[in-house]
Parts: structure tokens; sequence; C-alpha cells
């Protein structure tokens, strides 16, 4: 009797452990679950909202580099607020053949003329076409990422069948210095090549694309900066800080950036604008040459050391003070170049103020940066209006 009593003990024991260990697991499964259905509803009204907003496709990969393939834009891509024409042209669609009467206006630059962080067409060139008479068309041909070295190359395929009448050049020399002092990447072999890239793709396939992922960073940033703006700052310097240390030990391999621009940089930067603008004259067009504005300065240095540091990671090369010393030297340069035979000069550096209302980090603009790139550009336009 008194094992029997023993034994019911030792059993009820273990039945109201497994019945607690039981209802942990159906609440464990219950949480898990609640939250799976959670993040696919967030992931369905987020394609649901960026269809009815933009057009999105609501199956597969929706982002930015839709836009731009093999150093060009692609024709008739979008993503949110930018859109390409039929040509691969960012805004409306244009005949290749111009109308008489007209008077063609190319944009010619990387991202900061395509546009960032504008409103829907409030990128300068869009407003530059608002500032101009009827006759004037103004085509934004810029391409993001586009360095001074292919802008030949891109010109003479995208740019001179639309026989412009007026190019403006914009170029980013920090570009100058990237990629110029690192060692060679190994080329792999074609078959290697495609093997990867089917290799990628199939994997992106099987991996889900979470959208809602990126639209709930972008909300809790944007509370953050409203209200925890030194916060934000401080874990924004904090995490970039660490990022620039890992490229550096892996791209610079131990060298020191730059804290002055090499002089064989410049004079490369010197000849290869001189080429283009030579080239683009014999096509029998006008040029408008700019200098390139941005935002950094001894002053904003402390002030925004989120976007020095935000600049600098595509640019490892330079350290702040190079960075400052390619855009002092290379805006010099540009307001050497002779302003005789059909080019002409703009110092749109020295009209947008150094402050974040006009610009959205150190080289693209706000509306109103880009506001103020445009009065300057067709104030230059205007005044040259007979020699067109």
């Amino acid at each position: 009797m008194k094992e029997r009593v023993q034994f019911l003990s030792y059993f009820l024991k273990w039945y109201n452990r497994s019945k607690t260990g039981h209802n942990w697991s159906c609440f464990t499964v219950l949480i898990l679950s609640a939250i799976i259905f959670f993040c696919l509803t967030l992931e369905l009204c987020t394609r649901i909202e960026q269809f009815l907003r933009f057009g999105a496709p609501f199956i597969g990969v929706y982002s930015s580099s839709v836009l731009r393939s093999g150093g060009a834009n692609v024709p008739n891509a979008r993503f949110e607020k930018w859109r390409n024409n039929s040509l691969g042209f960012r805004g409306s669609e244009i005949n290749v053949n111009k109308k008489i009467g007209t008077t063609r206006v190319v944009c010619m630059g990387a991202s900061e003329t395509y546009g960032l962080y504008e409103s829907a067409e409030k990128e300068w060139p869009r407003q530059l076409k608002s500032l101009l008479p009827p006759q004037y068309e103004v085509v934004n041909t810029s391409v993001t990422g586009l360095s001074l070295k292919n802008y030949s190359f891109y010109m003479n395929k995208h740019v001179f069948p639309l026989a412009p009448d007026v190019v403006v050049l914009v170029v980013n020399p920090l570009f100058t210095i990237g990629n110029q002092k690192r060692d060679p990447v190994p080329k792999q072999s074609e078959p290697e090549k495609l093997r990867k890239d089917s290799d990628s793709s199939n994997t992106a396939r099987l991996i889900p694309s979470f959208r809602f992922l990126t639209k709930s960073k972008q909300i809790v940033k944007q509370l953050l900066a409203t209200n925890f703006p030194v916060l934000l700052q401080k874990y924004q310097v904090w995490s970039l800080s660490k990022e620039i240390a890992g490229l550096e030990a892996t791209k610079l391999k131990g060298r020191k950036p730059f804290d002055v621009m090499p002089e064989e940089d410049l004079q490369r930067f010197r000849s290869d604008l001189k080429s283009l603008i030579c080239l683009i004259k014999t096509h029998k067009t006008k040029v408008i040459v700019c200098t390139y504005p941005h935002l950094i300065s001894n002053v904003t240095k402390l002030k925004h050391p989120e976007i020095i540091q935000d600049n600098r990671r595509f640019f490892v090369d330079l350290s702040f003070n190079g960075m400052m010393d390619v855009l002092k030297k290379t805006n010099e340069a540009i307001s050497e170049i002779p302003k005789e035979g059909g080019v002409s000069f703009v110092d749109v550096a020295s009209r947008i103020p150094k402050t974040t209302e006009y610009f959205g980090d150190n080289v693209h603009y706000t509306d109103k940066g880009s506001r103020l790139f445009a009065e300057a550009v067709s104030e230059q336009i205007l005044a040259e209006s007979d020699s067109y």
C-alpha cells in the first residue's frame, strides 16, 4: 500500500511537470504564430501601399537597383518617386529629334543631378525647366555613380544623339580619388562570373525580400530624428565609425587615408575635364561648367559629424581633410577653365549655403538647395540666350 501511494505521488508530480511544459510549448507556439502573422500583415500592407502609391509590382524584389544597370539608367524603370522615360532619362518623355525652334538643355551629372532627397519633380533640372521660357527643353541625362572618366563614353552613346544645344556639366570630384590607389581586383573568367551571378540570382529568389523592414527602419529613424536627435546622431557616429574602420582595414591595407589630394590625381582631373569639354564642343554644343557644391566645412564637421562619416563610407581613401582638399582644389580647377569659345562657368558652390536647410547630406540637395542651383544655371542660360 505504501509503495502504491509513493508511486501515485511520483506519477502526479511527473504529470504536473509535463502539463506545465506542454502549456509552455503551446504558449511559445502561439506567440511565434502571432509574430509571424503580424509580420506578414505588415508586409502585405506595405506591398499594397507601394502598389497603390507607386505602381510597384506586388510580387518580386522592389528597390532602387531597378533604376540603373551597366553604367546607365534602365529605360521605363520606376521606383517610388523616381521615374525613367523610354530613353532612360529621369523625367517625362522626349523625342530624340527636337522640334524646330527648341533649345535643348542637357543636365549631365551623377546622383546630385539625378536627384535624391528632393520631393518628386523638385530635382534641380526639373526646377530649371520651370525657370526657363517654353522654348527651352531640359533633359536630365545624369546617372547615379557616374565618374568623370566614364562621361565621354556615356555621352557619345546616350547624350549626343539628342543634338543638345547646351550641356550643363556637373562633376563629382571625389570619384577622382576612389579606387585609384587600391589593389586591383583579380578579373574573373566569364563562365565563373556568369555562374556566380546565376547563384546570386537564385539565392535572391529563395530568400524572401521583406519590404516592411526597410519601411519600418525609415519610420523609426524619422521618429528618433524628431524626438531624440542627439541620441540618433551619437548612434550614427558610433555605427558609421565602426563601418569605416572595417572598410579602411580591408581596402587601405594599413595605408592612412589621404589628407591632401595627390598631385597626379589633380592633374588627371584637369586633363579629363578639359578633354570632355573639347569633346562636347566638337558637337557644336555650348558648355556650362558648374563648381561642385558641398556641405562639409570646419563648422559643419562639428555640427554634423554623422554626415561627414556617412560620406566617407564611399571614399575611405580620403580623410576629412582630404575630402576638403579635393573639393577645394577641383573647384579651383573648374574655375580656371578658359571661359571662351562656347564655354561658360557658374560658381554654384558659392550660391548654396552650407546648412542642412539646403543639403540632405554632404553633396545632395533639399528642394531649397536644388532651387538655388537651378536659379544660378537659369541666369547663365538666359544671359547667353542670344548665342544659342
